[in-house]
């Protein structure tokens, strides 16, 4: 199956944007967090995906693509006789993404920039998988979402979530600086519309919305003591910093505190005794 390129689709497209109050950086100066995230997060992502069936000739619906690794992955398995749409409300995530599926020199991905809050398929294939990682948690009307996703779906097709419950954080070691940050990413999601533990209430949401002939959830743990995780975590905080001073929730002197103290602990020979992880929920929906 031949590429559609993004100027193909523009009858596709709205003008959607990103909310100005979405919380991570896009395009290039978001692309090397989202790669440490994703090995964070890949095996178990892989995972999810190889029990909702995917495979060789598939078509799968790519949401909230950001910076395509998982496109990458999923384009590499569906093969030249498969299909995958890689959508996002940014357009610089989509030129990201673009470029790393030309880049791999595969050629059955066709890329969409729209908001799929309000995205209507018209005229492409429905999907056997729609898959969207950590999407939910970044849009004020997840029924409505999901309803979007839904629709994209054949008869038999198979909704794959991965999202997160930031309130799930286990800090063994006490330290405030590290409850401090996400103490504060929960109340900024609040503040402006987003549930940033969602991963909670993912279950019953998915239920609500819609009925399924079995749905899989299970939860897993995400180390956050890892070299990839210590360093997205700080380097995270950077990313959010002036979004989070800008809500009024913190001083640019606490920020500072804060990264300190967590490069402390970083650095701390006792870390190696200590926990620290987060919950990742994961939905498998069967029509």
């Amino acid at each position: 199956m031949m590429t559609i390129m993004v100027n193909d689709l523009k009858h596709a497209m709205t003008s959607a944007k990103r909310d100005s109050s979405y919380i991570l950086e896009v395009g290039e100066k978001g692309e090397e967090n989202l790669n440490l995230q994703h090995k964070m997060l890949e095996s178990n992502s892989i995972e999810q995906l190889n029990k909702a069936g995917l495979r060789e000739g598939i078509v799968v619906w790519d949401i909230g693509c950001g910076s395509g690794e998982m496109t990458e992955y999923i384009a590499s398995v569906v093969g030249s006789t498969g299909h995958v749409y890689a959508v996002d409300a940014s357009e610089e995530q989509i030129k990201v993404t673009k470029k790393r599926i030309t880049s791999a020199d595969y050629r059955n991905v066709s890329f969409i920039v729209d908001d799929i809050s309000s995205f209507e398929n018209k005229s492409f294939e429905e999907a056997d998988i729609v898959y969207s990682r950590f999407l939910l948690m970044h849009v004020k009307g997840p029924e409505n979402v999901l309803n979007r996703m839904l629709a994209l779906l054949k008869p038999s097709g198979v909704l794959v979530c991965q999202e997160t419950a930031m309130d799930s954080v286990n800090n063994s070691s006490g330290n405030v600086f590290i409850d401090r940050y996400f103490q504060l990413l929960i109340a900024y999601g609040s503040q402006n519309g987003f549930d940033y533990n969602i991963g909670r209430k993912l279950q019953t949401l998915c239920s609500t919305v819609a009925s399924f002939s079995k749905i899989d959830y299970y939860v897993t743990k995400l180390d956050l003591n890892s070299s990839n995780g210590k360093k997205l975590l700080l380097s995270r905080l950077d990313e959010f910093k002036d979004k989070l001073i800008g809500a009024n929730l913190v001083s640019e002197q606490e920020m500072a505190e804060i990264k300190q103290g967590m490069s402390d602990y970083f650095e701390s020979p006792r870390l190696s005794d200590c926990t620290l992880y987060t919950e990742q929920a994961h939905l498998l929906a069967f029509q």
